[in-house]
């Protein structure tokens, strides 16, 4: 076992999907607000504001998220 560090696209859904469940689960936010959340707590990259390469921005919730590579 091990960890390693992941970029790209195919990282960002498992991340965002580990941000909503913990969100969930905690009853921090009510499951009609996490898009909302998400968007308010996201860092903007790029451009200000939602754009094409960045969207709303980075999710600035970190998960703790393990390989078992």
């Amino acid at each position: 076992g091990g960890l390693r560090v992941e970029s790209g696209t195919s990282m960002a859904s498992p991340r965002v999907a580990v941000v909503i469940a913990e969100l969930l689960q905690s009853g921090e936010v009510a499951a009609s607000a996490v898009r909302s959340w998400l968007i308010a707590g996201a860092e903007d990259l790029g451009r200000k504001g939602f754009d094409p390469v960045y969207g709303h921005g980075l999710v600035t919730r970190p998960p703790v998220m393990m390989s078992a590579d």
